[in-house]
Order: structure tokens, then sequence, then C-alpha cells
């Protein structure tokens, strides 16, 4: 799904590269909306308010399962049975929740300063920039986990042997490495897509210019035959005006020619 949001994405900003830069920008338009989002779309009315987005997130919760929580689940277990106190093997949710809470939010802030800065609200350039990025990163990063836990099943379900399997059941044993490094990547990309935006914006606005400049002057060149042919389609006819007789008066009045 976040490949074809990212194709949809890639798409627009092409799209709006390629058009003079006197043109009306489009819209932003979000992709991704599934064939679950057409059925209930009626239902998301029903988040109005953002105190609704608690409830939701607690039912989102308790049926999304990430492997964070599952090795979470694996220790607490460990930890019950090797007669740790109820009260200490409570800790490990806590924390994991915390950590939730921090990088949820913080990602979420992020966000929203992004979307709805001055600078960039009416930008539907910049807005499609950094979430092509952003989306990019994302499609990385469940590339990279994905083949990881697909790998790490291979090996446990075939036992698998050699020096390349024995680095995937490393990194399958090192998921809190793998999340910092996730985290940090993050970073990395987001300071980087900061510092190329300028230039790349600067050859765009080039590019848009420059078909402007191309587009106006074909409308020109158009419009000038056209005058043309209205000056120098058919000839002008002139009217010359008739002769004014020269006259003369005499001394009693009378008119004489």
């Amino acid at each position: 799904m976040n490949v074809f949001i990212l194709y949809k994405l890639i798409k627009q900003l092409q799209e709006i590269i390629n058009s003079p830069a006197d043109s009306p920008q489009p819209e932003f338009q979000i992709e991704g909306g599934g064939c679950l989002f057409r059925v209930l779309k009626k239902m998301f009315k029903l988040i109005d308010r953002p105190w609704k987005m608690y409830p939701l997130g607690v039912m989102f919760g308790l049926g999304f399962d990430t492997s964070s929580e599952i090795a979470l689940l694996g220790i607490s277990a460990i930890s019950a049975s090797q007669g740790t106190s109820f009260w200490l093997i409570l800790l490990f949710p806590v924390l994991f929740t915390a950590g939730m809470c921090l990088l949820d939010t913080t990602d979420g802030a992020l966000m929203m300063a992004l979307y709805t800065s001055t600078r960039l609200a009416k930008d539907t350039i910049a807005v499609l920039y950094y979430q092509a990025v952003l989306t990019g990163v994302t499609v990385m990063v469940a590339v990279v986990i994905g083949v990881i836990q697909f790998l790490g099943m291979l090996q446990g379900a075939a036992n698998l042997e050699g020096g390349f399997w024995d680095g995937v059941e490393v990194a399958s044993d090192n998921y809190d490495i793998i999340g910092g490094a996730i985290c940090g990547s993050f970073v990395v990309f987001g300071v980087l897509s900061a510092i190329l935006y300028r230039p790349w914006r600067k050859r765009v606005d080039a590019k848009r210019n420059a078909l402007a400049r191309q587009y106006d002057g074909d409308q020109f060149d158009m419009a000038e035959p056209n005058n043309a042919e209205e000056t120098h389609g058919e000839p002008e006819l002139i009217q010359e005006e008739a002769p004014v007789p020269f006259g003369r008066s005499d001394r009693k009045g009378d008119h004489v020619v």
C-alpha cells in the first residue's frame, strides 16, 4: 500500500513540475484509501473531536501486534516463569507504552508543524516533496524489517547454517538496535531532504519558468497571424470627401461662385 501511495505522490509531483509556473497548482490529494475506506467512509465522520482519537487508538492497540510488542510479551512470560514479581513485570508494558507515546506524539507534532506551517501550507510542491521523502523512508524501513523477519522465520523452520544465516540470527536477536537505527534514519533523511530541497527547488522553478515563457511565446505566435489576417485580409475602403466649392459674397450679400 505504501508503495502505491509513493507512486501516486511522485506522479502528482511530476505533473506539477512539468506544468508552467503561472498555471494554477492542483490541490494536494491524499492517496491510499482502500476498499474499507469507501465502505466505512461515513463512520470516519464520527471522529470530529480530538479526544475521540484516544478511544480509537485504544481499540487499534488491542488488535495491533508489532514485533516489539510480541518480544515484550515473550520477555514478560519468561520473567514470570522465573519467579519475577508481578509488579516488576508490569514495568515492561509501561515502558513500552511510554516509548510508543513519545515517538508517536513527536511524529504527529512534526507532521502537523510541516503541513500547517504558513510557508508550506499553500505550497503544493513542498508538501508533495516532503511527503514523498517520508513515504519513501517508510517503504525502505518496511522492506528491511520484512526481509529480516522472513529470513529469520526461514532459518528457524529449515535450520539453515552458514555465515549469512548467522548474520540473520544476530539481526533477529537485536531488534532494539534496529529500532534505534530506524529512528536515526528518519532524522538523517529528514535533515538531508531539508538541505537538498533548496537547490532542487531552484531547478524546478527554473524549468517551470522556462515552460511558462515557451507557452507565452507559442500563444503570441498563434495570435500574430490572426492579427495579420484582420489587417491585410480585405482592402480597406476609403471614402473621399467631395470638394467644397469656393465662393465669395458681394456687397449686396448675394453669394457668387
